[in-house]
């Protein structure tokens, strides 16, 4: 029908818009890939190609570092053992490219394990001591193996900011949210202690009750969370 082929007609200019980055990084292709990326069995064939690409863009100027950054969202959402392929190279790019941000990507090289620590801690706090949300929900899939490197940092963010917000309007965000989800899967709800949030102390322990370090790192984004 012609949603179908409404679809399908989406899915090529995707893949046609990433071949085209694909061979010349520095490239201006004006797409996020937003129907590709609701395909990620489609991304395994792509993941080494698209390392390859972003490996290539910081010698290549500006436009490919945002296209590289643009690219690092599909990668994200390989199938974990393409990812894995690319794992150790994803990790010398971020150690190499030390402004570089990644988002998404930066989240999924939690799934790398400890190798992963020293890009992750190195980007938790961006600026002002506000915790940078991709690298939380990274250090979070890690899960319990990061607590000692990382359990101290994060729960000096969360005594300094989250519950700081009870006498700044007792509001909550989105990184509040990944802080806390990510001491819980760290196995530090003991430490973490009560939420003295006035008003969304309730609303913590019960969205998030079900987090342990056995819980999925699919749980470590705030977007996934159960109200």
């Amino acid at each position: 029908g012609r949603i179908a082929q409404a679809e399908a007609a989406a899915m090529q200019r995707d893949l046609d818009d990433l071949e085209r980055v694909l061979a010349n990084p520095a490239a201006r292709v004006d797409n996020w890939f937003h129907v590709l990326r609701q395909r990620p069995e489609r991304l395994g064939a792509y993941a080494s190609r698209i390392m390859a690409a972003i490996e290539r863009a910081p010698a290549l100027g500006d436009q490919a570092m945002d296209n590289a950054r643009t690219l690092g969202s599909p990668l994200a959402l390989a199938p974990p053992e393409s990812f894995r392929s690319v794992g150790g190279r994803v990790i010398a790019f971020f150690r190499a490219n030390a402004e570089f941000d990644g988002g998404e990507l930066l989240s999924r090289t939690g799934d790398l394990g400890e190798q992963a620590l020293p890009v992750l801690l190195i980007r938790v706090e961006r600026s002002r001591g506000r915790a940078w949300k991709p690298a939380v929900i990274g250090l979070c899939r890690i899960g319990r193996a990061a607590a000692p490197a990382a359990g101290p940092r994060l729960l000096a963010l969360w005594r300094a900011d989250s519950n700081g917000h009870s006498t700044r309007g007792d509001r909550t965000d989105d990184v509040d949210q990944a802080a806390y989800a990510a001491l819980l899967r760290l196995g530090l709800r003991d430490a973490v202690g009560e939420v003295r949030q006035r008003w969304n102390a309730r609303w913590y322990a019960v969205a998030w009750r079900d987090i342990t370090p056995s819980a999925s790192p699919e749980r470590c984004d705030p977007g996934t969370r159960v109200d």
